[in-house]
């Protein structure tokens, strides 16, 4: 990110569905003082400029095809749209998260410098001298969004401290996690829930991210998937 010349403050958004790389990359974000939001994948090009157009974001990480209840989804042309739209959008990562449905990375403006996600990760020289990025505790962390049923979207602001202590105390008090605690929420990083599932971190606990159709193939699939993972 910082090779990208992101900076504290500056907004980095994601069109991903609910995985261990959308976390990877919602931590990234905070780690250099961006601010962070998110749209998942079965969002139309409408509803996510709808939210991201008002934040004005620097990098857009992004995958191009997902899969629900057993189907692939092709969303190139959704993705290359919010692209377009985005008028102060400099870097698009690219997840190849369905590749053998959808090889095609998104289609490069003459703005836009499109990176995959696997030559995002090889500097290696970064992560040796790597520093966190020390902000006030009323630095933004993520821009959240009502649900546009009377009218656009609001985005909602949280800060680093605020959700800090928040979700410190949610996940020892009112959830009762643990060190030792697995923490599971069926949710798409679309709904407040992914940033709550997120959250179980502050306890220490283990994390399950679920992507897909909770009842396919059957639909006892959570319950098995509950029983196998505590």
């Amino acid at each position: 990110l910082r090779n990208m010349g992101i900076q504290p403050g500056d907004r980095v958004v994601a069109y991903m569905p609910i995985s261990i790389e959308s976390i990877v990359a919602l931590f990234a974000c905070i780690s250099v003082g961006a601010i962070w939001s998110s749209c998942s994948p079965d969002f139309g090009a409408k509803s996510v400029l709808e939210r991201f157009s008002q934040i004005n974001p620097k990098l857009l990480i992004t995958m191009t095809s997902y899969q629900y209840n057993g189907k692939a989804f092709d969303r190139s042309a959704e993705v290359n749209q919010i692209i377009e739209a985005l008028a102060d959008l400099a870097h698009v990562v690219h997840l190849p998260w369905l590749d053998e449905h959808n090889p095609q990375p998104p289609k490069p403006c003459s703005n836009v410098q499109v990176t995959s996600w696997q030559s995002a990760l090889k500097n290696e020289a970064t992560y040796q001298d790597f520093e966190f990025e020390q902000v006030p505790f009323e630095q933004p962390l993520w821009i959240m969004y009502t649900s546009g049923t009377t009218g656009m979207p609001k985005g909602i602001v949280h800060s680093q401290g605020g959700v800090l202590l928040e979700l410190i105390k949610f996940a020892w008090l009112h959830d009762n996690l643990k060190p030792d605690s697995v923490k599971f929420f069926f949710t798409t990083t679309g709904w407040a829930m992914f940033n709550m599932l997120v959250g179980g971190f502050a306890s220490g606990s283990t994390l399950v991210v679920y992507d897909g159709c909770p009842t396919w193939p059957s639909a006892d699939r959570l319950w098995d998937m509950t029983e196998r993972i505590g």
